[in-house]
């Protein structure tokens, strides 16, 4: 079974997929069941993934890892993504951007930020 807002990734070609209405199975491609993407937490590179989060009124900025994250073309943060209860927005970088964003927000107050690194996965935070 699927959940609402579930990533999920293709072992043989790389999709990846997002619930956006929650289904009694498993995502699939390329014959077989996709796997569903855990975020990290409390593990090795932490430093350069976990998602650093400053609010203010009307903007969440995000910039990933305490230690700027690499942006190179072997190994680059894919999308930055701010989740409220009512909305999702999500950046989408390429090698050579900055790892950071900026997001406008109205009076949402759980706000749930992932990253989407291309070696090491997906990582978040709660704020």
């Amino acid at each position: 079974m699927s959940n609402f807002r579930n990533l999920y990734r293709c072992q043989k070609c790389g999709n990846i997929a997002e619930i956006i209405h929650a289904g009694d199975r498993t995502p699939s491609c390329c014959g077989e069941h996709m796997t569903l993407l855990e975020p990290h937490e409390g593990q090795e590179g932490k430093e350069k993934h976990i998602p650093i989060v400053t609010t203010t009124d009307s903007l969440v900025s995000v910039v990933v890892g305490s230690i700027e994250h690499p942006m190179l073309a072997e190994h680059y943060i894919e999308w930055i993504e701010l989740e409220t209860p009512k909305s999702c927005q999500r950046v989408f970088l390429k090698p050579g951007d900055q790892p950071k964003a900026t997001f406008a927000i109205t009076s949402d107050t759980e706000q749930l930020v992932r990253v989407y690194c291309n070696i090491h996965g997906l990582w978040q935070t709660s704020v």
